[in-house]
């Protein structure tokens, strides 16, 4: 399954699959100077902190809904979204 991104520096949208290649390569080569040093060498930038507020260090609140979701593996984050 192919899912797009908007990219919120720039309003591109940017084609994915299970891997975010594509939007970290993208970030790195129009958008490096909104990364941090460690960022722009990292292959793991897990974007979908942006939809969460970290309430310890293995749960979060949904940005979107609210609800608290399981943290402690990522995998867990993007399942909560992609049933929103």
């Amino acid at each position: 399954m192919t899912y797009v991104a908007i990219c919120r520096y720039c309003s591109l949208e940017i084609p994915y699959e299970s891997k975010y290649i594509n939007l970290l390569t993208h970030l790195r080569e129009e958008h490096s100077e909104k990364l941090t040093e460690e960022q722009k060498t990292d292959d793991n930038i897990n974007w979908k902190w942006d939809y969460y507020t970290p309430i310890t260090d293995k749960i979060a609140k949904c940005n979107i809904c609210g609800k608290i979701v399981n943290s402690k593996f990522v995998v867990n984050l993007r399942k909560h979204l992609d049933a929103q």
